[in-house]
């Protein structure tokens, strides 16, 4: 377990501020209740789909949330943002029967 739970302090601090239990919150988002107390306090992390269901419902910014969820995505985030655009090849022209009919 780490020694800052900053993703569960934010889940139970906006859920206690829109009044909901972890039952209600579980039941709006699909999951069982012990699953949103294992995350509050840290014990597992949300799913992907579960960050955006869970972002969704309390109204917290779905990127701070994967970003507090899964810390490693950080990185990735920063790799893409400074990678040069790639440039594709020219694409061959597509057969079509009709043109090729018309040229005969």
């Amino acid at each position: 377990m780490r020694d800052t739970n900053k993703l569960g302090e934010l889940l139970k601090t906006r859920r206690e501020a829109l009044g909901l239990t972890q039952r209600e919150l579980a039941r709006k988002i699909g999951v069982e209740a012990s699953h949103i107390a294992f995350i509050e306090s840290g014990r597992r992390k949300p799913s992907l789909k579960l960050v955006g269901g869970i972002a969704d419902t309390l109204g917290v910014d779905r990127q701070e949330l994967l970003l507090l969820a899964h810390p490693e995505a950080k990185a990735l985030l920063a790799e893409r943002q400074f990678e040069p655009s790639r440039k594709t090849a020219p694409r061959a022209p597509r057969f079509s029967p009709k043109a090729a009919r018309s040229r005969n």
